[in-house]
């Protein structure tokens, strides 16, 4: 759980504290926290209101992201002649903090699925973009590990097509003899250029066991040797990336190459 501190000092020749911060350990737009400092404007006329409105104005261009991303892709869809809907609520951060937010409803084949793709644009832990498909037309009950109080309900109940069960790599139950599954899946992933692979589980047991096989257990080496040596592409048996969603009970592996 994050926690955060913060403090401004008028300093010794000021009569007024020119500084403005602004600090949330809670979502805001699509960010996942949000630590903003307006330094001031060296005694200036004005210049703690000019701190305090620059810091106000980046909050408020902050909480339009989410919408612009699920007004685009209503855009898209309405030109697509597909059918789909915008939706609001709250999305959380899988540690209990919640905020309001904006997605989309998408119909396919007569079925509505929640989409999100503000939360499949995520940026890594080193700046760099993460291509992900975690909310990419999931049903009511997938979503709600992270998504609550729709504004609207469309009675999303099909998994048909949610991506993992699309592309094969949705489990319904993991255990040691689940590792040939998933070495096929990173076999021809790589085979295919894609070096990311998400793993979605059925329920949170699955998901724990199999986070706590490879990952902590260190299971993952020994698929990824036996997967190294069905590829023509030199990968690393030896070190691999990965992100733990529990709250949506999705992992990520990011492969490497040597």
């Amino acid at each position: 759980m994050l926690k955060t501190f913060s403090i401004t000092d008028i300093g010794r020749k000021r009569k007024v504290n020119q500084d403005y911060i602004y600090t949330s350990e809670k979502p805001v737009g699509n960010l996942p926290n949000v630590f903003i400092v307006a330094d001031g404007m060296g005694g200036h006329n004005a210049g703690d209101y000019a701190s305090k409105v620059t810091v106000e104005t980046m909050l408020a261009e902050m909480e339009k992201l989410h919408e612009g991303y699920s007004k685009a892709v209503k855009l898209l869809l309405d030109r697509a002649g597909i059918e789909n809907a915008l939706i609001s609520g709250v999305s959380e951060n899988g540690e209990g903090s919640g905020g309001a937010h904006m997605w989309n409803i998408v119909n396919i084949g007569g079925d509505y699925y929640h989409l999100d793709c503000t939360w499949d644009d995520p940026v890594s832990d080193d700046g760099g973009k993460l291509r992900m498909y975690t909310y990419f037309n999931l049903s009511d009950e997938m979503i709600s590990g992270t998504h609550r109080d729709f504004s609207y309900n469309f009675g999303c109940k099909s998994t048909a097509e949610n991506y993992y069960i699309k592309t094969g790599t949705y489990f319904e139950s993991y255990s040691r003899s689940s590792e040939s599954r998933l070495t096929d899946i990173i076999t021809k992933s790589v085979k295919n250029g894609r070096y990311q692979i998400q793993l979605r589980f059925a329920d949170k047991k699955s998901y724990d066991g199999a986070v706590a096989d490879l990952i902590k257990g260190e299971r993952i080496y020994e698929v990824l040797t036996d997967a190294a040596k069905r590829v023509d592409t030199p990968i690393s048996a030896e070190s691999i990336g990965y992100y733990e969603n529990p709250a949506q009970k999705v992992l990520t592996l990011v492969i490497r190459e040597k």
